[in-house]
């Protein structure tokens, strides 16, 4: 990241460090991947980190929905024709384009184009969060939900497990309803849990640096607006939310574990689960959540007993029809 002059300010350098991402990606992956293919998912997730930082939710492309539209096009094509094409002087483009080019040349053609398709929603969801916080619009928890797994990026994880792996996974299986409800649960639970503990790092902030929480949409203040409650009881609603999420993982995990399915498909799936706990062990000892700023003298708590290790009080369907198909399969 340095070698593309990512870190305008010792700030930025520091708040990339702070997301630990090596340490994140080295939880998700096979002891037995290869250095250089699990390098790629370690330095997408620095990459993602700072952009979101630096290009999504600060600088100039997120002041308007229409710069960031551009921003995104712009990256798009960077990671599309690589570095030989790369015509943008924004450093992150051209990351991107170098990144995306080492992806090329070290995995199966299908699994490339696969990574672009995935970069390709995320920048439709980052689109759709901009549009929703500029325009005012009043969005559902709903909304939020059919764009979260691209929002928090966790669609790169499970497809960076899949590179580093080495895993060969056809094509009729990936699509198959169990397999893929399975892999989506996943991802939502990596990003239900980052609203969980990014939330105490966000109020923080909000009070340190005299300034407004975030608006919508993210899932709490979404969840207080829907269910008319204050934050500890939306907390309460989040949390039971994915913990009903994770018992369908399981219980799917386990039907595609037992039944006719290649061995690469299920790795995939028993990978796509572990990346939940991998988040869970990353996030209280990562300084993006707990000193945001590198300088605390007590770092921030973040918010899990009594809320995350509550029982569940139901395991129907989750009444959001976005993912409700998961409980029909």
């Amino acid at each position: 990241m340095e070698s593309f002059d990512l870190f305008g300010s010792p700030t930025a350098r520091r708040q990339s460090a702070n997301t630990d991402s090596a340490r994140l990606i080295s939880y998700m992956m096979p002891n037995s991947a290869p250095t250089d293919l699990v390098q790629l998912g370690s330095d997408l997730f620095y990459l993602a980190f700072s952009f979101d930082d630096h290009r999504t939710d600060t600088g100039s492309t997120s002041r308007t929905t229409d710069a960031l539209v551009n921003w995104f096009h712009d990256f798009m094509y960077a990671i599309t024709v690589g570095t030989q094409g790369c015509r943008f002087h924004d450093p992150y483009h051209r990351a991107a384009a170098e990144l995306s080019q080492r992806i090329r040349e070290l995995t199966p053609p299908k699994l490339w184009r696969r990574w672009l398709d995935l970069c390709q929603g995320v920048a439709w969801a980052a689109a759709w969060e901009a549009a929703q916080r500029h325009t005012g619009t009043p969005g559902t928890l709903d909304d939020f939900l059919l764009v979260r797994r691209d929002l928090g990026f966790a669609t790169g994880a499970t497809i960076h497990i899949e590179i580093a792996a080495e895993l060969a996974v056809p094509e009729s299986e990936r699509y198959d309803l169990p397999v893929k409800a399975a892999v989506e649960a996943a991802e939502m639970l990596l990003c239900l849990d980052d609203d969980i503990y990014s939330y105490p790092k966000e109020h923080w902030q909000a009070e340190h640096e005299d300034r407004r929480m975030p608006h919508e949409p993210t899932a709490i203040p979404l969840l207080m607006r829907e269910h008319g409650c204050g934050v500890t009881e939306a907390f309460h609603h989040l949390a039971d939310l994915r913990n009903r999420i994770m018992l369908r993982a399981v219980r799917l995990a386990e039907r595609v574990r037992s039944g006719q399915y290649h061995r690469d498909t299920r790795t995939l799936v028993d990978l796509s689960l572990g990346c939940v706990r991998a988040g869970l062990d990353w996030a209280p000892n990562a300084k993006r959540y707990t000193d945001p700023d590198g300088q605390s003298e007590v770092e921030i708590e973040l918010v899990w007993t009594g809320i995350t290790d509550r029982p569940l009080t139901t395991d129907a369907p989750a009444p959001y029809p976005t993912i409700a198909w998961w409980w029909d399969v």
